[in-house]
């Protein structure tokens, strides 16, 4: 969109740059598998980009809401930008054990998905998550 003024400028130099985090994160992840920096990138040629902005405000009765059910992501890695308030849960054990994944200003929370799995050969899991109020 035109509106905001400069909102497709600034998304479009923003989505450049989580492309590049990207890239350089499947070159670690490359790497720990014992192939050249850019095996994983190369794999990806015609990786798909999605920038999804979603806001959620503090959910005032959050017994009443359900959240986002337990799920991994399908593509290869999703670089999230969370707020304040928070409410992802990573888990372990199958989904017994939940993790709070407490928000920190300015970092980014990295999920392997079910794309990235596949490609590492399941030597790297994808993130099984949910998000909560």
């Amino acid at each position: 969109p035109d509106k905001p003024q400069a909102w497709k400028a600034v998304t479009e130099e923003y989505s450049k740059k989580l492309m590049e985090l990207a890239c350089k994160l499947l070159g670690v992840l490359s790497e720990a598998m014992g192939l050249e920096t850019e095996a994983l990138t190369k794999a990806c040629v015609d990786m798909d980009q999605k920038v999804v902005v979603n806001f959620y405000p503090k959910c005032p009765q959050p017994d009443l809401t359900l959240g986002l059910k337990r799920h991994t992501d399908p593509g290869t890695i999703t670089v999230l930008l969370q707020d304040t308030v928070g409410g992802l849960q990573a888990t372990r054990d199958n989904g017994k054990t939940r993790i709070t994944v407490q928000p920190v200003e300015g970092a980014f929370v990295v999920n392997l998905g079910d794309h990235g799995h596949y490609l590492s050969n399941g030597r790297f899991r994808n993130a099984d998550h949910q998000a909560v109020v």
